[in-house]
C-alpha cells in the first residue's frame, strides 16, 4: 500500500537515518573530502599516515581526540593529574591555544559585563563558595567549576572550566587574589595617578579610609557624565558607587519595584543575609576598595577625557564650595545700618500725631527673640520692641515722641 500521509513519510525517513551506523569522531574515520561530488584528488584512497612523532602526539591531539578519551564517549577516564600534566606540557611547548584564549575572553566579558559595581558582590560570593567545607578532598579543577559555573555562570561547561584552570593555575592551586586581579583588569600609570589624586582630595589627613557620609558629601554623583546626560538617575548612580566600593546596600525594595514594573532582576541575591549588616552611615571606604573599583571601571572606558571627568567632575562641587567658604572667612562684611524705611505712626507729648519713617531695624530679632523682626515684618514685633523703636526714632531727631503705633500704614 503506497504511503500517502506526511507523517508516515517522515517516519520512514527517520527510520532510514537511524539505521545508518554513527560516524566516529576519529579524523581517519571521517569520509574523505569530495565524496558528495564524486571528484577526488589523486591518491585519495591511500592510507593516512601521521608525520608527527609519537613523543609529540599529546601536544598535537585535536579536540575530537581529547573528547574520545572522556567517559562521555565510552573511553577510559584518565586521572586528573595526567590530564593536567599533558595540558601544561602542551602550553609550555606551543603556548595557549586559540580555544583557551577565546574561553578566557568570554570569562572576563561575563565577569565584567554586569558593571564595575557588580564586581565586589561577585567576588564575595566566590570567596564564600571557596570556603565551603564540602570542598575538602575535591580536586581544584572541580572546585573552580563550582566557583565559576554554579553561582554566576561565568563558565558554560566543565570542559571550559578545565581549560581555564589549566591555563591560569600552572599547578594545583589558583589563589583567589590572582583571580580577582585578573577579573578586575589593569590600571594604566597615568590613570592610577588621577585616581590617587582624587583620593588624596577626599582624604587629606591620610587616614587611608573615609566614612560613607563624608564621601557622599564630597563626591557629588550628580556631576557624573551618565547622570548629567540623563542616562542614569542620581539615586541609582549613588547605589552603584557604594556597591562598587564594597559597601553593603539593601536593594530589596528596589527589587520588588522592578518586578512590579516587569523589569528582569535575575542578578539579585534572593538568599536572606546570614548576619546583620551595618548601616550605610556606619561603614567606611578604604583606599584599596577605591582603587579596585576604578580599576574595573577603567577597563570599560576607552576615552581618556571621559575617565578623567568621571573622577574629577564630582569633586569640583566640593572644591568650589570650600573655596567660597574660605573667601567668606577672609573677607568680612563692612558693618552698616540696615535702611528699612518702614513707616510708623508717632504720638508726641502735645497730642499731635505724625507719620514717621524708621530707617534702622537691625538687631530687633535678637531683642524680641522673634524671627523676622529685622526683615521688615513689623507684624511680628512684640511689646518689648516698642521702647527700642522710641529710642531709635529719638536718636534721629524726634525728641518729644511719646509713643508709636506698630501697625501697617
Amino acid at each position: 500500500m503506497p504511503v500517502t500521509s506526511v507523517a508516515e513519510r517522515l517516519s520512514q525517513k527517520f527510520m532510514k537515518v537511524w539505521a545508518q551506523e554513527p560516524q566516529l569522531p576519529e579524523p581517519d574515520a571521517l569520509p574523505p573530502a569530495g565524496k558528495s561530488t564524486n571528484c577526488h584528488a589523486p591518491g585519495w584512497n591511500r592510507e593516512v599516515r601521521r608525520t608527527v612523532g609519537s613523543v609529540h602526539l599529546a601536544e598535537h591531539r585535536s579536540r575530537a581526540e581529547h573528547l574520545t578519551e572522556r567517559q562521555v564517549y565510552g573511553g577510559p577516564r584518565q586521572p586528573w593529574k595526567a590530564i593536567q600534566s599533558q595540558e601544561l606540557a602542551r602550553e609550555e611547548l606551543l603556548g595557549p591555544s586559540d580555544e583557551t584564549l577565546r574561553f578566557l575572553r568570554l570569562f572576563l566579558s561575563r565577569a565584567r559585563g554586569g558593571g564595575a559595581h557588580r564586581m565586589p558582590p561577585l567576588l564575595r560570593d566566590m570567596k564564600k563558595a571557596a570556603d565551603r567545607q564540602d570542598f575538602v578532598g575535591v580536586n581544584p579543577c572541580s572546585r573552580f567549576f563550582h566557583l565559576t559555573y554554579v553561582p554566576k555562570g561565568l563558565c558554560r561547561c566543565f570542559y571550559e572550566c578545565e581549560k581555564l584552570f589549566w591555563h591560569l593555575s600552572k599547578g594545583d592551586v589558583l589563589p583567589m587574589d590572582h583571580l580577582a586581579a585578573l577579573m578586575r583588569g589593569d590600571l594604566e600609570p597615568h590613570r592610577e595617578a588621577i585616581v590617587e589624586e582624587v583620593w588624596n582630595s577626599l582624604d587629606p589627613e591620610g587616614h587611608g579610609f573615609i566614612e560613607v557620609p563624608d564621601l557622599l558629601r564630597r563626591f557629588d554623583v550628580r556631576r557624573l557624565p551618565d547622570v548629567r546626560f540623563g542616562r542614569e538617575e542620581v539615586q541609582e548612580a549613588q547605589l552603584k558607587l557604594l556597591e562598587g566600593l564594597g559597601v553593603h546596600v539593601d536593594r530589596t525594595h528596589r527589587t520588588h519595584l522592578r518586578r512590579a514594573a516587569g523589569v528582569p532582576c535575575r542578578r539579585t541575591n534572593e538568599e536572606p543575609p546570614q548576619r546583620a549588616v551595618a548601616s550605610v552611615e556606619e561603614q567606611i571606604v578604604s583606599w584599596d576598595a577605591w582603587k579596585a573599583y576604578f580599576t574595573t571601571l577603567s577597563v570599560g572606558i576607552m576615552d581618556e577625557e571621559v575617565f578623567e571627568k568621571t573622577l574629577r567632575e564630582p569633586l569640583r562641587t566640593y572644591q568650589v564650595h570650600g573655596h567660597l567658604q574660605a573667601q567668606r572667612l577672609i573677607t568680612q562684611p563692612v558693618a552698616r545700618s540696615n535702611h528699612c524705611n518702614l513707616r510708623v505712626l508717632g504720638t508726641f507729648e502735645d497730642g499731635s500725631r505724625k507719620l514717621l519713617t524708621l530707617r534702622d531695624d537691625s538687631g530687633l530679632e535678637h531683642l524680641a527673640e522673634r524671627a523676622g523682626c529685622g526683615d521688615g515684618q513689623f507684624w511680628t514685633w512684640g511689646p518689648n520692641v516698642k521702647q527700642e523703636i522710641l529710642q531709635r526714632l529719638q536718636a534721629e531727631g524726634y525728641h518729644n515722641l511719646r509713643t508709636v503705633t506698630l501697625r501697617p500704614m
